[in-house]
């Protein structure tokens, strides 16, 4: 059975929350109608739409086939992902980003294209990469990675952090959403076969009254699909395979060091204590992302893939939430104390001891994995920004002994 949902003036059928985008975005300003088959072109190259691949607060994401090559034969991929953010985006932010990056990374995604696309809600920048699986997408356990396989992808990330660290960029929004995985065996793909998997389950938009302006919005919504489950029942969704790589996405809101600050929009759950305590006390005008709060981030990424949890499962930003950052810890700031009042006296070393053989207790499959996987996020998680490591400084730690790293940073240097 198929209900309607929308505001007064439109509805989509069948209308599952959360499936699609809001369709009141699509308005001036905001995103840009995008249907199948469509074709965008750059002075590179021509792309057309096969389905779409994400969307979030400032664009939507396409799985695009490349049906015209001009001088972007160094990157011969034949599929693309199309980011097309919204018109009042600074999205030349995100190009300006790139091209400060002194070279290409193997682990963070690499700009191919750019172009500016006109249409009935504005301008809008199109950001062409390499099509990515999302680690997010269905969650860590579906991609039944190996322990040598999820520590291998957590050196690749902390290689990327270090790259932008090196080239003076902080990511200021590092969690899993924004992890992917390469897929070199996509080129050996079809479109044909792809689509054949991926049937288009259309959301028609209906018009309940005259809209000011029809041509703003699209003829349908369309849920995103998965890419890597066109490879899972086929045997190809392991990253042991030659040639795949973790790589760190979306730029949009990383700072250059040098440049004014920019707001930090890092999820709750991942985000720095020092940055949190600026949100929930509104004790300063902006709370912006530094170096030492990417490496909070990172590790509150590593401990996803490493062990298969969040460090936060839920946080929002409160009181209460600073007063779990403060016991995973073991201590607080003195400028805390005004808002937990009496919790000092429950903060020790040994608190963060418990609590972390509590959170990996049930993890445990080889003693030394956990026991040092635990040793190193107490290092990274530190309430103090001066007292985390570097990214560099990361790569070092005994955990990543086992995960071909000295292949890495050849391949890393050689790139």
């Amino acid at each position: 059975m198929f209900k309607l949902s929308g505001s007064d003036q439109l509805l989509h059928w069948p209308g599952i929350p959360y499936e699609t985008e809001e369709i009141d975005r699509y308005t001036l300003g905001g995103f840009h109608p995008v249907h199948l088959g469509d074709v965008f072109s750059s002075e590179k190259a021509a792309y057309r739409v096969l389905h779409k691949l994400g969307w979030g607060s400032f664009a939507t994401v396409w799985l695009a086939r490349t049906v015209q090559e001009v001088e972007i034969s160094q990157h011969p991929s034949h599929y693309a992902a199309l980011k097309i953010c919204v018109a009042n985006a600074d999205s030349n932010h995100e190009v300006n980003v790139h091209r400060r990056l002194a070279s290409e990374s193997l682990h963070v995604a690499n700009l191919l294209d750019s172009f500016s696309l006109p249409g009935p809600n504005g301008t809008h920048t199109v950001l062409v990469y390499s099509v990515l699986a999302s680690l997010a997408t269905r969650g860590i356990s579906s991609f039944k990675l190996t322990v040598d396989e999820r520590r291998s992808l957590c050196y690749q990330l902390v290689q990327g952090v270090a790259f932008l660290h090196r080239n003076g960029v902080i990511h200021g929004d590092l969690h899993i959403q924004n992890i992917g995985v390469s897929l070199p065996m996509l080129e050996e793909h079809s479109e044909l076969d792809l689509l054949e998997d991926f049937q288009p389950d259309l959301h028609v938009v209906l018009h309940c009254k005259l809209h000011p302006s029809p041509k703003s919005l699209p003829k349908y919504l369309l849920p995103p699909i998965d890419i890597a489950d066109y490879f899972k029942p086929r045997g190809l969704a392991s990253p042991q395979m030659a040639g795949v790589s973790a790589q760190i996405m979306d730029l949009g809101n990383a700072a250059i060091i040098g440049q004014p600050l920019r707001p930090c929009i890092t999820p709750p759950n991942v985000c720095a204590p020092e940055v949190m305590f600026k949100v929930v006390t509104s004790e300063s005008s902006i709370a912006s992302p530094t170096f030492a709060s990417d490496i909070w981030s990172l590790a509150c990424v590593l401990f996803h893939i490493a062990a298969g949890a969040q460090v936060f499962a839920r946080a929002s930003p409160d009181i209460a939430h600073l007063q779990a950052l403060a016991k995973l810890c073991g201590e607080m700031p003195s400028e805390w104390q005004k808002y937990l009042p009496g919790l000092e006296s429950e903060l020790s070393p040994a608190t963060t001891d418990a609590e972390w053989r509590r959170r990996l207790g049930k993890n445990f499959r080889t003693d030394k994995y956990f026991e040092q996987l635990g040793d190193l996020m107490k290092w990274m998680l530190k309430m103090d920004p001066a007292a985390r490591p570097s990214a560099e400084e990361v790569l070092q730690h005994p955990w990543f002994d086992q995960s071909g790293r000295h292949v890495e940073r050849t391949e890393a240097t050689e790139a």
